[in-house]
């Protein structure tokens, strides 16, 4: 479980730890881009694989061209809403995650999204609630109405943990990072119960 504690490295390493368990993507060549399943060849047919070619966003990289930007999209918001209704269902440890901020950068291809979701956690049994700051991965959803967006917690490829690296190195998602954590610190700070519970959920969470 997610505790609300948010460091700058632990993205970046699990950006970097993707990277290593997941194999290179191979970009298909430039060429020309068959609709049909198969062609004629020889007085034979052979099949022929779809290449889907995705538009790159322009400047998607440097920060002075994708600055971190509060989400407007109605899409977006309602995904990030339905995933973090799902999370209070599954979580045994939070009561709600109120006051949702949804922060985002283009991802690399168009319809793509890193966010960075600041919320307040409350904890079963604890009035004091904790500040916390999620990554997640959007892209447009092939299923879903015009404008939906699918949203994920864990990144889909290597080369999306890779955008994700460089993307929250931006010195605007590193102050958001350091604001959260500074709010997450002064609320463990002011709450003895609320401090203990963090220390016993953090013991219990891998790579805490």
């Amino acid at each position: 479980m997610k505790t609300g504690r948010v460091r700058a490295k632990r993205l970046v390493r699990r950006a970097l730890a993707a990277l290593c368990a997941l194999s290179l993507l191979v970009l298909a060549a430039a060429g020309a881009v068959f609709t049909g399943d198969e062609i004629a060849k020889d007085g034979e047919t052979v099949p022929v694989q779809s290449v889907e070619i995705q538009t790159e966003n322009i400047g998607w990289q440097e920060e002075e061209t994708n600055p971190l930007a509060e989400a407007s999209d109605p899409g977006i918001a309602e995904a990030v809403r339905a995933y973090y209704g799902n999370r209070t269902e599954d979580n045994p440890f939070a009561e709600e995650y109120r006051d949702l901020q949804t922060f985002v950068k283009r991802g690399r291809y168009a319809d793509t999204y890193l966010a960075f979701v600041r919320y307040d956690m409350k904890l079963q049994g604890i009035y004091t609630l904790v500040p916390g700051l999620e990554t997640l991965y959007l892209e447009a959803d092939p299923d879903g109405e015009p404008g939906a967006f699918a949203v994920s917690g864990e990144f889909p490829d290597a080369e999306a943990a890779s955008m994700a690296a460089v993307l929250a190195g931006h010195s605007d998602v590193q102050r958001l990072i350091r604001d959260v954590q500074a709010a997450y610190e002064k609320a463990a700070a002011s709450d003895a119960l609320l401090s203990e519970t963090l220390r016993e959920l953090e013991s219990r969470t891998p790579g805490a």
